[in-house]
């Protein structure tokens, strides 16, 4: 099934792959830090990655579509 994908949807998917866990190390080193705005940088961090999220599920959503086209 992932073979009838064109490549290009495969590629856009792996880069917001590669930013969530970007996002995930950024949380943990905030974490760490005894920065007194943690608080207000990880709201930031977790509105960043939904929106990510969401970006996804339109990228695969406009897959399937595109796929049921060329079927």
């Amino acid at each position: 099934k992932l073979n009838s994908i064109p490549m290009e949807y495969s590629d856009i998917e792996d880069e917001f792959y590669d930013c969530e866990s970007e996002l995930e190390e950024n949380k943990i080193e905030l974490l760490d830090s005894e920065n007194s705005d943690n608080e207000v940088i990880n709201e930031e961090i977790f509105k960043i990655s939904g929106v990510l999220r969401k970006r996804h599920a339109q990228v695969l959503s406009s897959s399937e579509d595109e796929n049921k086209n060329i079927l």
